[in-house]
């Protein structure tokens, strides 16, 4: 799934100096405005984040959310309390310094991991651990704790709600291909490569030319592709992006020795050519997973996630052309020692703001927001309209939850019992991102020293890793510089 990318510069350094004392000039604003409105009541402000063709202004379903919010203030008697939800695009940092100056800035906020982060670097991201202690469905125990721990960052405190996890990812295989190779679903790393090289060059589809490969790999490195492509190898094979040092600092913590047997496999599959003979140039938009499905060439491919897959599938009539694999262990040592992990990925994270001018009112919306009501409501009409009706005809499916944050709600919109029964295992062995402001950056520079090992310009797979941890030591090591030095500014 897409990620806002949040890129560090110049600029953006600039602009963020500014936030701290813009938050606290728009609390000052909004006590001054308080008497005055008092006759409106209580009004909880909400900032989205969008892409540019949903336009900068209140979107249909910020007025839907607003009067759900209204119907659900009078069921349960909370008074005179009122939504606010504003969609914006662009920059969202500028954006609220700009809010917060004019005395609008939102009580909540809806970010990506990486933007979570850098907000809650700079001190604006109020801690939900109190509030949810003495929440009832957290009391009662209807919270789902592998969701709800997916909020927290590195320190423990619970910064974000996100509204689901979806599910762990998966691996996708051309069925036929293995069927008339005679060949069987791999398991190991060693046993995909070799079906990679029968796909490569054992013309799977039988049609007598040279026009297939094995995998489908992302060496793309501008924005971390490469990186995100490597999580399913580092994962599998315990390891891990970030770790705590011994002064609890976060750290890189992936140069480890299977690390680099990951590295070594996937240069010995480029160097013969297992990934097509364009993996270099390619420069479509679409992902891997897209790639595989629409373009038809690869026999194997990652990132497939078990409540996204079929309607894909469906839409690229290959849904009856492809296996799953749950499981692909870096060996039989591997496999005994059960020690494995797979990525997902948070769901509409909500946080709120230190600036907020009423936390306790602020929190009524976390309340909203997940409650039985609201999400029994939102899971029995998953997906817009097209999803709902044209997906009747297996177009345009809508996808169904995987690890929604309670555990206590009916959900319509289910998965397909074989691949549910195929991916449930894989439940206690996600990984999550730590959220790391520096990720982007971060992510780039490996990609490009991993890519640039693959191309024989480190001696070893060690070497290279060696100086993908010194480049991101050195990344992490420059922004907590410039964070105190705008702390000792402040000051």
């Amino acid at each position: 799934m897409p990620q806002t990318v949040y890129n560090q510069s110049a600029m953006k350094a600039f602009v963020i100096t500014g936030i701290i004392s813009a938050a606290v000039t728009g609390l000052l604003l909004y006590l001054a405005q308080q008497s005055a409105d008092a006759d409106l009541g209580r009004v909880i402000r909400i900032t989205k984040s969008s892409s540019p063709v949903a336009g900068d202004e209140e979107l249909g379903r910020g007025w839907w959310e607003q009067q759900q919010f209204d119907q659900f203030v009078q069921r349960h008697g909370w008074g005179n309390i009122h939504l606010n939800v504003k969609t914006v695009v662009g920059d969202y940092l500028q954006k609220y310094v700009a809010s917060a100056v004019a005395g609008e800035a939102p009580d909540i906020v809806q970010l990506e991991p990486q933007e979570l982060a850098h907000w809650y670097d700079q001190g604006l991201l109020e801690p939900l651990d109190r509030y949810v202690q003495k929440w009832d469905a957290y009391r009662d125990g209807h919270l789902n704790e592998t969701v709800l721990n997916a909020g927290r960052g590195v320190n423990g405190e619970l910064l974000c709600l996100p509204f689901q996890l979806h599910g762990p990812a998966m691996f996708g295989i051309r069925r036929h291909w293995l069927e008339y190779l005679n060949l069987k679903k791999p398991e190991t790393w060693e046993q995909a490569f070799e079906v990679w090289r029968a796909f490569t060059f054992d013309d799977p589809d039988g049609n007598g030319k040279d026009d297939t490969y094995g995998y489908v790999m992302e060496m793309r490195t501008d924005r971390g592709q490469h990186a995100g492509a490597m999580q399913v190898f580092f994962y599998a094979a315990g390891v891990r992006w970030f770790g705590a040092d011994a002064q609890g600092r976060v750290r890189p913590a992936f140069n480890r020795p299977a690390a680099a047997d990951a590295l070594d496999l996937i240069k010995r599959a480029y160097q013969q050519g297992l990934f097509g003979k364009d993996v270099m140039l390619r420069n479509d938009e679409g992902g891997d997973v897209q790639r595989f499905l629409s373009q038809r060439n690869a026999g194997m491919t990652s990132q497939i996630y078990p409540n996204f897959y079929k309607g894909e599938a469906l839409r690229h009539g290959m849904y009856d052309k492809v296996d799953l694999i749950a499981f692909l262990w870096k060996d039989e040592q591997y496999r005994r020692k059960d020690i494995y992990g797979t990525p997902t990925f948070l769901s509409g994270p909500r946080c709120m703001l230190k600036s907020s001018r009423d936390k306790d009112t602020a929190w009524k919306f976390f309340e909203y927001w997940l409650s039985r009501d609201a999400l029994t409501q939102a899971y029995s009409k998953r997906g817009n309209a097209r999803e709902r009706y044209i997906g009747r005809f297996g177009l345009y499916t809508p996808a169904a939850p995987w690890l929604p944050m309670r555990n206590d709600i009916p959900i319509t919109a289910k998965i397909e019992p074989w691949i549910e029964k195929l991916a449930r295992p894989l439940d206690r062995y996600i990984v999550t991102q730590p959220f790391v402001a520096t990720w982007s950056q971060i992510s780039s520079t490996i990609s490009q020293v991993f890519v640039d090992y693959y191309l024989d310009r480190f001696p070893n797979a060690q070497a290279a890793l060696d100086e993908a941890e010194r480049r991101a030591v050195g990344i992490m090591e420059k922004y907590e510089a410039e964070l105190a030095g705008k702390g000792a500014e402040a000051q």
